[in-house]
């Protein structure tokens, strides 16, 4: 099973951006801080925090709009309906307050 978040610009635009960029970062960010002083457990945290937000798309929305720029993913996201072009300023504005959903692919 994959998953995406899919970001609606203000034109309609629909763009996908593989959830594995954001569960990656949140769970090597988190592991790195709960292992500071246990090296030997980062594997085991960066495994739970991973299938955490896996499993809570809330998470994984949050910790884009939190740790993330669009201009930070742009680069891997698709287009998956098309409409008008958007200045990057509103492509910016629109990860940061527009809609945002976690879409899963088989």
């Amino acid at each position: 099973m994959t998953k995406f978040i899919k970001v609606i610009m203000p034109n309609g635009e629909a763009w996908e951006v593989p959830a594995v960029i954001i569960l990656t970062d949140r769970a090597k960010t988190l592991a790195e801080v709960d292992s500071k002083n246990e090296p030997e457990i980062y594997q085991k945290v960066y495994d739970e925090e991973y299938k955490n937000a896996f499993n809570d798309n809330d998470l994984i929305v949050e910790w884009a709009r939190k740790n993330f720029n669009w201009s930070d993913v742009e680069s891997m996201a698709f287009k998956s309906a098309p409409a008008p072009q958007l200045t990057r300023k509103q492509k910016e504005e629109a990860w940061t307050n527009g809609s945002m959903t976690v879409v899963t692919k088989v």
